[in-house]
């Protein structure tokens, strides 16, 4: 599909469609509100698999019992994935070359419903990128004291980059970072960053569970609006990408 296609222009139109990531030159994009009719929807409303927008990058499930639900209107009125924290979970096996990995400059961009209640206390991962071990992935995690749901980062490490005292519940834009010598992420116009050079690899990409290991584990429950792999924005283009993401909420 052209660019044209994909950012919404008809055959002969000179008015562009209004403002989108896709403008950003993005590595992928997966967004159930700007093209649902990427995500596979069988019996149920199961979802078996969803492409991405700049080239069909396909998270996948096959298991029905293990397919995440698919609703029109679940997040704010607009699309939503929903995992149910039991089994549920999407992965692309095989991270494609056009996806950035190894210390190389990225952002991701999380558009999510964070489901779990704050009395649980277990870390959860909400999807990640990269290999099999925790020095070779990318991960967003969602954590609580037993009071308040926080969300963390971990990346190329067993540490978590933690430090943001952002509300991790309900529906939130998280964007998450590294430059190659710094990993760092955004939640609610709060921030954390720490030294850290990533060494990502290329096992897989997982929405709703650990994506370090081969069989998913550490299930999420909540709704993805959107996930967003990003080259590094500028300050302008921050503030663009959270004002789309925003409007959803």
């Amino acid at each position: 599909m052209s660019l044209r296609r994909k950012l919404g222009f008809k055959a002969g139109a000179v008015t562009p469609a209004p403002w989108n990531p896709l403008l950003l030159h993005p590595y992928a994009g997966w967004d159930a509100l700007l093209r649902p009719d990427l995500i596979t929807v069988g019996g149920g409303n199961a979802v078996s698999s969803w492409k991405d927008i700049v080239a069909g990058y396909d998270l996948m499930q096959a298991t029905g019992a293990a397919q995440p639900i698919y609703s029109a209107t679940g997040f704010n009125g607009s699309p939503v994935v929903t995992g149910d924290g039991v089994d549920d979970e999407l992965t692309l096996t095989g991270i494609p070359s056009g996806i950035p990995t190894g210390a190389s400059p990225i952002e991701m961009w999380w558009v999510v419903d964070q489901q779990v209640p704050a009395a649980n206390t277990t870390a959860l991962s909400v999807g990640g990128m990269g290999g099999s071990a925790e020095t070779t992935s990318r991960r967003l995690i969602r954590f609580s004291n037993g009071t308040v749901n926080r969300p963390r980062l971990r990346d190329s490490s067993a540490s978590d980059l933690s430090g943001v005292a952002a509300d991790f519940g309900g529906r939130i834009v998280v964007r998450t970072w590294a430059t190659g010598t710094e990993i760092g992420f955004q939640a609610n116009g709060l921030s954390a960053t720490t030294a850290r050079v990533s060494a990502i690899g290329t096992d897989r990409i997982r929405l709703f569970a650990n994506p370090v290991s081969a069989s998913a584990v550490g299930f999420w429950a909540g709704g993805f609006s959107a996930l967003w792999i990003m080259p590094p924005l500028t300050t302008d283009q921050v503030t663009q990408m959270f004002a789309y993401f925003n409007a959803r909420i």
